[in-house]
């Protein structure tokens, strides 16, 4: 709506759902996915199903030769992936992992300079319904990889309910980190808090909205001057959304980075451009990851 991309159909599993959902928009609703990929008219297609469609629906977009946006996970396996990257070639394919363009994120990676290790808390209530793997914790582990590059070394211990996963990870870079993945906790107040120490001083985020920076005290011969004279803390507050102002860079699907993964797979399309930070390709190491950790399970 907000970015007025023109939409020509609407499909769904039953032709009355994917007939009302597409007056809102005065698109066609069809539930023969033929019709859309023998178009030529269609330049592109999201892919916004059930988990299980996504890989089966995005071999066919791309064997059309549509561009194509999936919604996370694009496939369950490291061996699917790379079956959809042979069959994209030249396509431009965006994967809906938003937490890559999530402002604190983006902000975040633009400043880190040197880091050396970090803390990541992720944490939910219960999830029967899924795989909690590719639904839920690829978010924290894609992010790693994103903000701190490969993983070359991984250590992974399960609480005893197998609901709680400790993570230590080593990336080529040098930095480490920790990771605590849960679904032992409550849906009613989540946990994701990312704690980084770098070169200056440290960065705390929280929830995707808040984002603070503290220079590391000076020492002389080994003595932190913060112990010798009294000196306040130098704490910045790079982001503080509490959402007062109603402006579109402050609305929720912004700040998550919804609208930012929009655009850009938006803007590549129409610049024949691929400027995504999600393609398939960024995704690899990203399963990669996954599989060593699902392995040793």
């Amino acid at each position: 709506d907000f970015l007025g991309i023109p939409l020509k159909y609407i499909h769904s599993r039953t032709k009355e759902n994917a007939e009302l959902q597409a007056k809102k928009y005065g698109a066609i609703g069809t539930d023969n996915l033929s019709v859309i990929l023998n178009d030529p008219e269609v330049v592109a297609v999201f892919v916004c199903s059930h988990p299980k469609t996504h890989f089966g629906l995005s071999k066919e977009v791309l064997k059309a030769g549509k561009q194509l946006f999936v919604e996370k996970p694009p496939c369950f396996d490291v061996e699917e992936l790379v079956g959809l990257m042979e069959i994209s070639q030249n396509a431009i394919v965006q994967v809906g992992l938003q937490k890559r363009y999530a402002h604190v994120y983006s902000l975040l990676k633009k400043r880190l300079k040197k880091p050396q290790h970090y803390s990541l808390r992720f944490c939910t209530g219960g999830y029967p319904e899924g795989d909690e793997w590719l639904d839920l914790f690829i978010h924290p582990i894609d992010l790693v990889n994103h903000l701190f590059g490969e993983v070359i070394r991984s250590e992974i211990t399960t609480t005893s309910n197998h609901k709680t996963h400790l993570l230590t990870l080593e990336h080529s870079n040098g930095t480490k980190g920790h990771l605590e993945l849960s679904t032992d906790y409550t849906w009613s107040s989540p946990i994701e808090e990312l704690r980084v120490s770098d070169a200056n001083g440290n960065y705390f985020s929280r929830c995707i909205n808040h984002l603070e920076y503290i220079k590391r005290s000076q020492a002389v011969l080994g003595i932190p001057l913060e112990k010798v004279v009294k000196k306040n803390v130098q704490k910045e507050i790079l982001i503080d959304n509490n959402g007062f102002i109603p402006i579109a860079e402050l609305n929720s699907l912004a700040v998550q980075g919804y609208l930012d993964e929009i655009k850009s797979f938006v803007n590549s399309v129409e610049n024949h451009s691929k400027a995504s930070l999600t393609s398939l390709n960024d995704l690899k190491l990203t399963f990669d990851l996954l599989k060593t950790i699902k392995s040793s399970l």
